[in-house]
């Protein structure tokens, strides 16, 4: 009885052993959460990583460039940079490492189960009895049937999810462009601003002159002094737009909002560049991040269906086990446990996974038709702007002929300084008007690029945009290619305000 018992006690110290060594496996470390690791986290990286990283990029959309700053900052460059540095992207990365945990845990194989037992005689006849004990080792067969779709799954997922990523990273990218195209156009108005501002000043004197002379009256003095002060507000709220933006594009490329990166000087207005068909854009709409990566939940959830489907399979689980009753009588034998699913078969779980299908595919059908609709909405939008500047354009080069009639009817004494001003004054003002209306085209062209999920620029229409100088003409037409027998919608098909 003896040697029995030193064989229980044995037993039991490999299985405490056992426990011990399984347990120290795991381990966790508490990330800090103070100032000093908030500030680790949110300093940018230096300037080398940026331009190896902006080298060695991989987005489904966004190109490779080489940054050089020297010239000043491009669109391209601001849109890489905010991708690259950009902290709210580092939370949306995260998702990402979360999926890709959940899909090592789904090709998990099931944890075998080790089982001991023992019986100690404790009334009745003991005499000749001895502690009798059970050893029982055992796996669950369902969580093996399962694992190929739970993995399918969470690969499908892992897909998903750097597709939403990246179509977030397309968002950022676009919007740090916007910006950047913003302060350009600003820096254009605020040129022109400063001319008529200066205008302003020569017509003030002007007319001052003149009410000295009784040519005009108080009251037009007045009205003078009121449009300096407009233009002089003018310029108020260009400088507040402009730091605004300015902040707004450092947030989008994670940079310290009083950061200051010099504009690159040539920057093209990018609706004179040559365009996509209508066909091709929409061709690229099931090619944009954020429906493909509906297209991979959609899958996942198939996936998820067929575990549910498996699920029904009853939970068998198989083992050995070997015991030795308290008269020494040895047994070996296989063990077999089985749920009988009478009551829950998994119909729950699957009724569920079917109308989670179903929503995914809802989800992915509505996003599709409102990508068709704002794409169509921002070309025939496009159509009609760039109508009413190629109408302003032309306003703007009879206005200037008027200006230089006004000159030499000055010259030869036929006319007047504030006459001649006044029609100066209007070239200058139609032109604000038109650095405004590139804005919005501007604008709206970065949105076809988001919306198509694509640059409407091919690397070689940046380099053959049409120039135009002030007042010149450009092209009025997108070029919209429509399938056969279609058109554009009526309802898309309105103009928008000169003034907006």
């Amino acid at each position: 009885m003896g040697s029995f018992n030193k064989q229980e006690k044995r037993l039991s110290r490999i299985l405490v052993i056992v426990s011990l060594l399984l347990s120290a496996c795991a381990t966790y470390q508490v990330t800090p959460l103070n100032n000093n690791s908030l500030e680790e986290v949110l300093k940018p990286p230096d300037t080398k990583t940026i331009l190896v990283k902006a080298r060695n990029i991989k987005h489904p959309i966004l190109r490779p460039i080489k940054i050089n700053l020297s010239d000043g900052l491009s669109p391209d460059e601001a849109a890489v940079i905010a991708v690259i540095v950009n902290p709210t992207l580092r939370a949306e990365r995260d998702r990402a490492s979360v999926a890709r945990a959940q899909l090592l845990e789904a090709g998990l194989l099931p944890n075998p189960q080790l089982s001991f037992s023992m019986d100690i005689p404790s009334g009745g006849d003991t005499t000749d009895t001895v502690t009798g004990y059970g050893i029982g080792f055992g796996i669950d067969l369902r969580s093996l049937i399962t694992r190929d779709a739970r993995v399918e799954a969470a690969k499908r997922k892992l897909s998903s999810v750097n597709l939403e990523v990246a179509w977030k990273e397309w968002q950022v990218a676009e919007a740090a462009k916007m910006h950047l195209y913003h302060l350009y156009y600003l820096e254009k108005l605020k040129g022109i601003a400063k001319k008529k501002l200066t205008l302003s000043d020569k017509m003030l004197e002007v007319m001052k002159e003149a009410v000295m002379e009784g040519e005009k009256t108080s009251a037009d003095l007045m009205d003078m002094e009121t449009k300096l002060r407009e233009t002089q507000t003018t310029l108020t709220d260009i400088d507040r737009e402009t730091k605004k933006e300015r902040i707004l594009l450092n947030r989008d490329m994670g940079l310290p909002p009083d950061r200051v990166l010099p504009l690159q000087s040539d920057i093209k207005d990018p609706f004179l560049c040559s365009k996509p068909s209508y066909n091709e854009l929409m061709d690229s709409l099931y090619s944009r991040p954020d429906i493909l990566a509906l297209k991979e939940a959609f899958r996942a959830e198939d996936a998820r269906l067929r575990v549910a489907i498996l699920s029904r399979f009853p939970d068998i689980g198989i083992g050995f086990d070997y015991s030795m009753g308290t008269d020494r009588l040895i047994t070996i034998g296989p063990s077999i446990t089985i749920d009988l699913p009478f009551f829950d078969h998994a119909q729950g779980r699957v009724a569920m996974q079917k109308a989670t299908m179903k929503e995914v595919f809802d989800r992915y059908a509505a996003r599709v038709f409102k990508a068709r609709s704002d794409l169509m909405e921002i070309i025939s939008d496009m159509g009609f702007i760039k109508k009413k500047l190629h109408t302003l354009q032309g306003l703007i080069n009879s206005l200037k002929q008027q200006c230089q009639t006004y000159r030499e009817l000055l010259k030869e004494g036929m006319t007047d300084r504030i006459h001649y001003y006044s029609v100066c004054s209007r070239v200058i003002s139609e032109q604000m008007k038109e650095t405004r209306l590139k804005q919005l085209l501007t604008d709206m062209e970065v949105g076809l690029e988001i919306v198509s999920g694509r640059y409407t620029q091919t690397e070689q229409s940046q380099y053959t945009c049409h120039r135009t100088v002030e007042g010149g003409e450009i092209n009025s037409e997108f070029p919209v290619v429509l399938p056969r027998g279609s058109s554009l919608p009526s309802g898309l098909s309105r103009a928008v305000s000169l003034d907006r």
